[in-house]
């Protein structure tokens, strides 16, 4: 490309494009948001197109008036738009002058986290990023949300630049809050307003945390937690959100980026008033209505977790759990298929083996792994040994014919529970339930190693 007779790279010519933009236009504060920060977005769509996150008092005070002329201007006057996250800044050119006036459609604020020199940004994509963590969602999240309304999406740039800034202060508040709350908590179990005064020194406090996967029983390798203390007297949670990582030296390093969740530590809106006011953003009487209106849930709700009712309510729904629960495991016990039976009598040591072949012949790999039975074709192999095998109804009906020469069987093997009602389940699926009737019950083995084998 050639510029005055020489030629010049692409990027030059943007350069001396954006120079010649801002010998035309003005900027109303004086200040205008540099052209090169994360916050631009697309400039290229129309300003008419979608809908817009807008300040009417903003916008208004911008089209009051030409720097100019001092006329009056017209938003359908506006020949160009460049988005910043959320926000914009119209290009509105005067119909009495034809000069262009720079006209935001939000407040701004100036911000250094680059390092280098100070920055213009909108308020509207700080407050963004305060609300996500707040909500505890992320970009993704945010864009189809934006989206879905029709409005421009935010870049992840623009939005991780805005979270780190506001995610400092969100810590600072979090701890000098979480600080407040136990000297007011070592206060009350030091004066006559504690219900209990064994403690002289220090506070009470109840801990509890957990990890944030759930170990399967076999496998513990979750690599995040969380703990929560909460103040016997005030109720108050001292939380401190940890998401770790195990080093090579096994050595528990904390992730930098990770926020403390601030209505956690204490449930009260002025948390994050002190976040907007630290951070010189004005909450807005929304924010504070939002934040009043939880408070006043949380405190009713607190009230009614104390009553009679509640209690009630947490029982019938722990009842409930639990049902549900027997009853997922019912329905697992009648899709499960056996595919060996074996038993021993040990007074006589008199035994019972019989391998059951797969209705549709196919046994996973998983329990193939564990087992080492395995069909290949139509026979059955145990540790690669060819076995014979037969149906399930025949193989029940000669494990019951075994039983009969006994009265009174206790079965006895390792988690009875859940091969019991394979095991009854089978019975009562071929119809053959009344060959149980030697059955008197099944004693589990895992609670007697548990107690012989701490």
């Amino acid at each position: 490309m050639k510029h005055k007779g020489k030629f010049i790279s692409e990027r030059k010519r943007n350069r001396f494009e954006n120079l010649k933009r801002k010998e035309n236009t003005s900027v109303n504060d004086g200040k205008k948001e540099q052209s090169g920060t994360d916050e631009q977005e697309d400039k290229n769509n129309s300003w008419a197109e979608g809908r817009r996150i807008v300040e009417l008092s903003v916008l208004a005070q911008g089209l009051k008036e030409c720097v100019f002329c001092k006329d009056n201007l017209r938003l359908d006057a506006c020949v160009d738009e460049r988005k910043y996250g959320l926000a914009s800044i119209l290009y509105i050119k005067c119909v009495k002058c034809n000069n262009l006036n720079s006209v935001p459609t939000g407040k701004r604020h100036t911000t250094n986290s680059n390092g280098k020199v100070p920055l213009r940004c909108f308020d509207v994509n700080k407050k963004l990023a305060a609300a996500i963590l707040h909500a505890g969602i992320g970009e993704q999240q945010v864009n189809n949300i934006l989206a879905e309304l029709n409005l421009p999406s935010i870049h992840h740039k623009t939005l991780k630049e805005r979270e780190r800034e506001i995610g400092c202060v969100m810590e600072d508040v979090a701890e000098n809050s979480c600080n407040a709350a136990i000297q007011t908590e070592i206060l009350c179990s030091n004066s006559g307003d504690a219900p209990d005064l064994r403690c002289d020194k220090g506070a009470e406090v109840s801990c509890d945390g957990g990890w944030q996967k759930r170990g399967t029983g076999r496998n513990y390798n979750s690599l995040s937690g969380h703990v929560t203390v909460v103040g016997k007297n005030t109720k108050n949670a001292f939380l401190s959100v940890w998401r770790a990582s195990l080093a090579e030296n096994a050595s528990i390093e904390r992730d930098q980026e990770a926020y403390v969740n601030l209505t956690a530590v204490e449930k009260t809106g002025a948390v994050q008033l002190k976040v907007n006011s630290a951070c010189n953003l004005s909450p807005g009487k929304q924010t504070e209505k939002r934040q009043s209106l939880l408070d006043k849930k949380r405190s009713k709700n607190q009230l009614f977790q104390s009553t009679y009712k509640a209690k009630v309510d947490r029982l019938k729904l722990r009842e409930q759990t639990q049902t549900s629960e027997a009853t997922m495991e019912l329905c697992e016990a009648s899709d499960s298929l056996i595919i060996q039976i074996v038993a021993r009598n040990c007074g006589t040591e008199d035994t019972f083996s019989s391998y059951i072949r797969p209705p549709n012949g196919y046994i996973p790999t998983a329990v193939s792994r564990l087992t080492g039975i395995e069909m290949h074709g139509f026979t059955m192999y145990s540790d690669m040994v060819p076995v014979r095998s037969t149906a399930e109804k025949e193989a029940l009906l000669k494990f019951a014919e075994w039983m009969d020469k006994y009265s009174s069987v206790l079965i006895v093997a390792h988690n009875a529970s859940f091969d019991a009602r394979i095991l009854v389940s089978a019975f009562y699926r071929h119809g053959i339930a009344n060959h149980l009737k030697t059955i008197v019950g099944f004693s589990d083995s895992i609670k007697v190693f548990q107690k012989s084998i701490p």
